[in-house]
């Protein structure tokens, strides 16, 4: 229109109210086990109030009909990545805005320290940065004589620096030698033994000795090296010697004078003179002394030959032995037919005994076991008959108990 004089013109601004705030991700590096399809955390806060939302790489998020001048924020929750482009203070909205955040994956340090059990350093400290996610394994040094507490050190790698202390121990299986010299009568030094053993490292050790017939452990002897501490790389040596016992020679002890030989005189047997009768002049007959060899008080005379037959005393034995067969017998068999043994058998059992009785008192009377053996004499042949008599006997008792068994049986 056209103006004039005393014309108020009002302008009315209403703000805004259709700005827009486009939240864009891009991840430039990946972490171990992240890819493209790895979703991404965000806090967006328009003028005091939060939402949560996600995104993948290269995807974005818009926030529309924004009032001109809102406040806002954006942050992201990515642990193990350096993020930029946030937005961490509140900015007023003043134009359509496009937020891009970026991220890269983050190297934290890993140290391993190598110490021995007193926390001296047993070898260089290890340092080196590694990417999140990644995974690491490190041999831990070989050392002498020690044994490490993590032979190798492995792991993923977090948000935080890893620090890793390997501890070596002295080990229980370092070696060490122990040598064995023998030394001779005249000074000579030879070689004869070398025993590998093991123990732990540092550790201080005996020697122990062997046992040598004729020899002397000397432990003064030169070279001597009886105790030692075991090194680490194994190179302990022991040395013992031993020296050669002094011949000790016996004093000379002459011969006992031998006895001159003395021949055993023969042995002659007694001469048996019969009586004589010499008559007298009167017509009567005197009767000469009787020399023979007499039976004292009415017992049988043993063998005057010297000797004792082995015969006899097999024969007496197969005599007993059938007795014992006999009483045996009764008593296996006398639960079968009682009231038959009680009456029948005894005379069979009684005769048995009564013949063994005869064959031991013969034997004893005739044969002197003092003597030499020989397989017969005079008297075989009665300890035979004995014997004989003492098997009639015994089968004599079986045919009656068969007899009289079948008899019980059938009635």
């Amino acid at each position: 229109g056209t103006l004039t004089a005393d014309t108020t013109v009002t302008v009315e601004n209403t703000a805004r109210t259709d700005l827009t705030l486009t939240v864009e991700k891009d991840v430039a590096s990946y972490a171990v086990g992240d890819d493209k399809d790895t979703e991404f955390t965000f806090t967006v806060t328009i003028n005091g109030t939060p939402q949560s939302i996600t995104l993948k790489d290269a995807t974005s998020r818009t926030f529309d009909n924004l009032t001109y001048g809102s406040t806002y924020t954006v942050t992201e929750n990515a642990p193990g990545y350096t993020t930029t482009g946030e937005v961490t203070k509140e900015v007023p909205l003043i134009r359509n805005e496009d937020v891009t955040v970026v991220n890269t994956t983050q190297s934290y340090p890993l140290i391993i320290n190598y110490l021995y059990a007193d926390g001296t350093p047993a070898a260089p400290q290890y340092s080196n940065s590694f990417t999140f996610k990644d995974s690491y394994q490190i041999p831990s040094h070989t050392i002498a004589g020690y044994t490490p507490s993590i032979p190798i050190v492995t792991g993923v790698i977090p948000t935080n620096t890893v620090t890793v202390n390997v501890i070596y121990s002295a080990s229980t299986g370092t070696a060490y030698t122990v040598q064995h010299f023998l030394v001779s009568a005249g000074g000579t030094v030879t070689l004869d033994g070398i025993d590998n053993l093991a123990g732990t490292t540092n550790a201080i050790v005996n020697a122990i000795p062997r046992t040598y017939a004729s020899y002397t452990l000397n432990r003064s002897y030169a070279g001597t090296v009886a105790t030692g501490t075991i090194a680490p790389d194994g190179s302990t040596v022991l040395s013992l010697y031993y020296v050669a016992n002094p011949v000790v020679v016996p004093p000379f002890v002459p011969p006992a004078a031998i006895p001159p030989f003395v021949p055993a005189p023969d042995v002659v047997p007694p001469v048996v003179v019969a009586p004589v009768n010499t008559p007298l002049t009167s017509g009567a007959v005197a009767e000469a002394p009787d020399n023979s060899t007499k039976i004292n008080d009415g017992k049988v005379a043993k063998d005057s030959g010297g000797h004792w037959a082995l015969l006899n005393l097999l024969l007496t034995l197969l005599t007993a032995l059938l007795m014992i067969l006999i009483l045996l017998t009764y008593a296996l068999r006398k639960k079968d037919h009682e009231e038959y043994e009680a009456k029948k058998k005894g005379i069979i059992r009684l005769s048995s005994i009564a013949v063994t009785i005869v064959a031991v008192v013969v034997f004893v009377l005739t044969e002197d076991m003092t003597l030499p053996m020989k397989w017969l004499d005079e008297y075989t042949i009665w300890m035979a008959l004995i014997a004989v008599v003492q098997i009639g006997v015994t089968a004599l008792s079986k045919k009656k108990y068969e007899e009289k068994y079948k008899e019980v049986k059938q009635s």
